[in-house]
């Protein structure tokens, strides 16, 4: 695949599981976002390690509830 995804080895070394079902469950479980390709492989894109600036969330992204 591109640079876009994970390859499958990378995905082996980030879950420590050689299975897809296994590999699946542990993404999952971290609420790692995935989809499955026709073989059954999670992929994942590799954006989602590479994205650290917006990690916390401001006040200005909060809900204000006083305003209701």
């Amino acid at each position: 695949m591109s640079e876009l995804f994970l390859k499958k080895e990378e995905v082996i070394k980030l879950t420590k599981y050689k299975y897809s079902a296994y590999q699946k469950k542990w993404l999952a479980k971290r609420n790692i976002p995935f989809w499955e390709d026709r073989e059954g492989s999670p992929v994942i894109m590799r954006s989602y390690f590479l994205n650290t600036e917006n990690t916390s969330i401001s006040a200005e992204d909060k809900p204000n509830f006083g305003a209701l």
